[in-house]
């Protein structure tokens, strides 16, 4: 049974993050920006204030739309005063390779261009993306990220494919991590393996569950129909309990197999409703 300490809106005090973040990965691709703001909308009037960014959103190789995205949350957040937006750092290009900075005198530049322009809305900074072969120093920019959390903001990691590099310095210091894995329906075997693995490496970790919906296609599933029945059968003994409502499977999938929290990002404002509604119904079983 999920309760709402499980999957909650999450607060400005106490536990801050709560355990649902508002994704904004296919903003200016699958989503227009008016799209976006009826999306973004619907969970914040129903309680869900947290945002799920990234400084190279969106992702969509035209260079002159790097950091669109935040562009429009600046913008969003003028009517919307309680918003709150984690910002994932370091992706130095929208082409989505693997070139990043993150060195710690560029992610003290990146947070201070970020706090004056979204003062009170910056919630946390989070490293996005480090494949393991740049050499910098880790242990300066895991510091710095712990003066941060001190300081009241959430820190996180994403993206991050040896996750030992961190874990030596890590333990020196006592971070409440948010930290994103990918938790497709195809990978739900893996994924108590990897939760288990990232808590022995970063203890106190908050993990976030992303692409609840992904990675389902025909050529990697028996089943020829559609992508939600191929999702209903990937999920299908890990979550039958949940009947046929297709994100509440998932939501409880995934919370059994070790996710704290969740990043949703529908992409039109039928699929936020849903959402919103199944969060709303795991919350008051």
């Amino acid at each position: 049974m999920l309760h709402s300490k499980e999957f909650s809106r999450g607060s400005i005090s106490g536990d801050p993050i709560g355990s649902v973040l508002i994704g904004t990965a296919a903003w200016g691709q699958k989503v227009g920006k008016a799209q976006a703001l009826s999306i973004l909308e619907c969970f914040y009037e129903r309680g869900f204030k947290w945002v799920d960014t990234s400084t190279n959103y969106p992702i969509d190789r035209i260079s002159e739309h790097f950091g669109q995205t935040l562009d429009w949350l600046l913008e969003f957040g003028s009517t919307l005063p309680d918003l709150r937006i984690l910002v994932k750092a370091g992706a130095a290009t929208n082409q989505g390779d693997s070139n990043c900075i993150l060195n710690v005198s560029y992610l003290e530049s990146m947070f201070g261009m970020l706090l004056g322009r979204f003062q009170n809305m910056l919630g946390g900074l989070a490293i996005h993306w480090d494949d393991g072969g740049q050499t910098f120093d880790r242990r300066a920019t895991i510091d710095f990220l712990a003066n941060l959390s001190s300081e009241g903001f959430a820190v996180g990691l994403s993206g991050i494919s040896n996750l030992g590099q961190y874990a030596s310095f890590a333990a020196d210091v006592n971070i409440p991590w948010i930290y994103q894995t990918n938790a497709s329906p195809i990978r739900i075997g893996k994924l108590e393996r990897d939760t288990e693995d990232i808590r022995r490496s970063l203890p106190g970790s908050k993990i976030f569950g992303y692409n609840l919906l992904g990675g389902i296609s025909r050529k990697n599933m028996s089943n020829s129909g559609s992508r939600r029945s191929e999702i209903m059968a990937a999920l299908a003994d890990v979550s039958a309990n949940k009947g046929d409502n297709l994100l509440e499977r998932v939501l409880h999938a995934v919370k059994i197999h070790g996710v704290d929290g969740v990043i949703v990002g529908p992409s039109n404002v039928e699929q936020a409703l849903e959402w919103c509604a199944s969060l709303d119904r795991l919350a008051i079983e």
